[in-house]
């Protein structure tokens, strides 16, 4: 499919993350359990790791990978393919048109404006604007007009 000056040239081109990808066992080790998972003879271990690298950095798209699959005569190459790429992290595009939603009717929109959230910062600009009388104490103060307030009840 490619040469391995291909793939060097690639990987140096490669984003960080799709290197860190490239370098971990992550690719191997999908690779093993999708090769026990379908069934397939261990000898497309090293097909299968060298095609899920190349899309990793975007040598390649999911659609030459699945020509690829079918050049390599592997089975059911375009289900092990997405499963190898879906355990890996990529999500794989699908040739098919898939309509979605739009988003900006699933949002609800409030019917009523949303009143202002209070914060300490507004209290203390409307006390000040307000020239509202503020009182404050000590603990000592109330503890005393408490203690002599339960006195006299007694």
């Amino acid at each position: 499919m490619y040469s391995w000056e291909i793939f060097q040239a690639a990987y140096q081109a490669a984003s960080k993350e799709a290197k860190v990808l490239v370098d971990s066992e992550s690719i191997g080790d999908c690779v093993s359990v999708s090769i026990t998972k379908n069934h397939l003879d261990s000898s497309h271990s090293a097909k299968l790791m060298r095609i899920v690298s190349l899309i990793t950095m975007n040598v390649v798209t999911v659609e030459e990978a699945e020509q690829e699959m079918l050049r390599l005569a592997i089975p059911q190459g375009k289900t092990v393919l997405t499963d190898l790429l879906t355990c890996v992290g990529i999500h794989p595009q699908i040739s098919t048109t898939i309509t979605t939603p739009d988003i900006s009717t699933a949002i609800p929109t409030p019917t009523k404006p949303l009143s202002q959230i209070r914060t300490m910062a507004n209290d203390m600009n409307r006390s000040q604007q307000s020239k509202e009388a503020v009182y404050s104490t000590t603990q000592e103060a109330i503890l005393k007009s408490t203690w002599s307030t339960s006195k006299e009840q007694q």
